[in-house]
């Protein structure tokens, strides 16, 4: 069996997972393929069969185009089925919304002009909202606005970029959970809040935190936010109040399972390779 794992690290960066998988397959006896989406050759990339898994760990189009080119109805992988991959997604709110999960309001649009400023706060439930470019990672591009005047500024300089954002209702938190959902179970999950002066709770620099089991009711909810996605692995972040309420962000997937492996004990990497190498064979 091979694991054919798509990143774009550089080489500073990333390496722990890089090296989490190579242990894992080295202990299970699997062959590890990994391709660097930045230097790899698109036309050289392997045709998989049935014996091959496939995990696209990089984000941004090039690794996503080298997910496209060869996933197939043969190989094995993270998707209830092959052509989810093929897809656009898009933003996970009305997914979730749409299911019945808690998910934190969103709108995934820069508001045209002031009048839709006004209208969009308002639909969020007023100032503060947050403004969240998307593509980013712990915690970069997040944006605590408190005024329709600093948002107006905001959304006149996003408009002549080419950034995707998101608005959303900003929740006043007391902790963030970060579940590991792999097929219907939570593997495994931690907790932590935030540093002082800062808003987020998911930063280059916030502590690890601690390893956390949550209750029946928000593993269930966890793996419902991944499951109506049609995958099978995700990493699930929920925002919980001063009350207990947990409110589901999103879904990520790809994921950075690396800190919660490292913060659990938990194998994720190898428990990944398992399951995969375990499913039945694509029909």
């Amino acid at each position: 069996m091979r694991f054919i794992f798509i990143h774009n690290s550089r080489k500073s960066e990333n390496s722990q997972t890089l090296d989490l998988f190579g242990q894992s397959c080295r202990t299970l006896g699997i062959e590890f393929f990994p391709i660097n989406s930045r230097r790899f050759d698109y036309f050289a990339l392997p045709e998989l069969g049935t014996d091959d898994i496939l995990y696209r760990g990089g984000t941004g189009e090039r690794a996503q185009a080298f997910e496209k080119r060869m996933i197939n109805d043969s190989c094995r992988h993270f998707y209830s089925h092959w052509d989810h991959s093929l897809r656009g997604r898009g933003t996970t709110f009305y997914y979730h919304q749409k299911h019945g999960l808690p998910a934190i309001p969103t709108i995934p649009l820069i508001p045209r002009n002031r009048k839709e400023v006004e209208r969009f706060a308002g639909e969020l439930g007023g100032f503060p909202i947050i403004v969240k470019a998307i593509g980013n990672s712990r915690g970069v591009g997040v944006k605590k606005v408190d005024s329709q005047e600093s948002l107006v500024s905001i959304c006149d300089f996003l408009r002549g970029r080419d950034t995707r954002v998101l608005l959303r209702k900003f929740i006043e938190h007391d902790h963030y959970g970060r579940l590991i959902v792999l097929g219907k179970e939570v593997v495994a999950s931690n907790r932590c809040g935030s540093l002082e002066g800062d808003f987020r709770t998911n930063t280059s620099d916030t502590p690890n935190g601690e390893p956390f089991v949550f209750t029946k009711e928000h593993q269930q909810m966890a793996i419902d936010a991944v499951s109506v996605l049609e995958l099978k692995f995700g990493g699930v972040d929920l925002l919980f109040d001063a009350d207990g309420n947990a409110h589901l962000a999103e879904v990520n997937f790809p994921t950075d399972f690396r800190c919660c492996q490292e913060i659990t004990g938990i194998d994720i990497a190898t428990m990944m390779l398992e399951f995969a190498s375990h499913l039945e064979r694509p029909s």
